[in-house]
């Protein structure tokens, strides 16, 4: 057994309490799946996909002290080829998971560590990424534009991966009929592909169909759980470059209501900026360390305060991404 397959083996038996025929089964399958690097990649898929091989041993260690992190089984040594051209969007999906892990609840922010305390950092890193997300065109709504209703969005890599929020797909199939992006400046219509959203979150993982359009800044979003006390930024156009204003976080971890049936845990809420009335649900907020950390869509009846989707349940969507990619690795052979 190589040392990536017993340190998945030893987080499944921790994880599951003891063994069983499932897990032994699993095992006895893991333990020659982990894939090898072929010399015959291209070197830049090579690198990339030992990165993917490092990551998801380290996915799967840290999935036995994070709830919101399920064991990934590793795949066949034959299927290697089949994910080579993705492994570096599996990789920054990789990352995200491992930012939220890291920072902690409350407080614990990586960026603690970082030198970044110009929020302007942010701001470059999201140039071209805040996409808007047109929802139900098949039902024939639409706004004054002709468009169906629409929310903010991430675009996370170029292989279609968005981060956004979850309310305006309750009760709706994620189907290219149904839904499509645009980026800043472009008239492009990019279809919905799939969709992952946690339970009970108002934040949500969504693919697209890039056509190979290259995705904003170079500079890799990092990504943290929100502190009490600490200042948020929101960018009040598609693009951060505009106006953009500041939030005191007031409170974390806490439900809210949107509309008359739908309770979202996990959030928080700050002090309502001004010109809030420009901002669009989806819309990301950054700290000053320039980390993502959290989605705006909500403002209280009464127009104090304004709340915004925490991104806690993230590392289990992006297991579930991970998981759909090795599906398909599968299904292709």
């Amino acid at each position: 057994m190589r040392r990536s397959d017993a340190a998945f083996g030893r987080a499944l038996l921790h994880r599951c309490g003891g063994g069983t025929s499932v897990l032994v089964l699993t095992l006895l399958t893991s333990c020659a799946a982990f894939q090898p690097v072929l010399e015959t990649d291209p070197p830049a898929e090579r690198e990339e996909l030992r990165t993917y091989e490092s990551n998801l041993i380290h996915w799967n260690v840290l999935s036995v002290q994070h709830d919101t992190m399920e064991p990934i089984p590793p795949l066949p040594s034959t299927h290697t080829g089949k994910i080579a051209s993705q492994a570096e969007a599996l990789n920054q999906l990789f990352a995200i998971g491992f930012d939220i892990a890291s920072s902690g609840s409350d407080g614990n922010t990586i960026g603690a560590g970082n030198d970044l305390p110009d929020p302007a950092a942010a701001r470059r890193r999201l140039e071209g990424r805040i996409v808007t997300i047109y929802v139900g065109a098949a039902n024939g709504a639409h706004d004054g534009d002709g468009d169906p209703p629409h929310v903010r969005g991430i675009a996370l890599n170029e292989t279609g991966w968005v981060l956004t929020v979850r309310h305006p797909f309750e009760n709706r199939p994620c189907s290219a009929e149904e839904s499509y992006l645009r980026f800043p400046g472009s008239e492009t219509r990019y279809p919905i592909v799939s969709c992952r959203s946690g339970s009970g979150q108002n934040v949500m993982l969504a693919r697209f169909d890039f056509d190979g359009r290259a995705v904003g800044a170079s500079s890799p979003l990092r990504f943290s759980l929100p502190r009490r006390g600490e200042t948020g930024f929101l960018p009040l156009g598609q693009e951060p470059g505009g106006e953009v204003s500041s939030i005191e976080i007031t409170e974390t971890g806490i439900p809210l209501q949107l509309g008359s049936d739908l309770v979202y845990e996990e959030n928080f809420i700050g002090d309502t900026p001004e010109s809030i009335d420009q901002a669009v649900s989806g819309t990301p907020a950054w700290n000053r360390f320039g980390e993502i950390i959290g989605l705006y869509y909500h403002r209280s009846a009464d127009g104090d305060t304004v709340g915004f989707a925490a991104l806690s349940d993230l590392p289990r969507q992006v297991g579930e991404a991970v998981r759909a990619v090795h599906r398909e690795a599968h299904r292709a052979q």
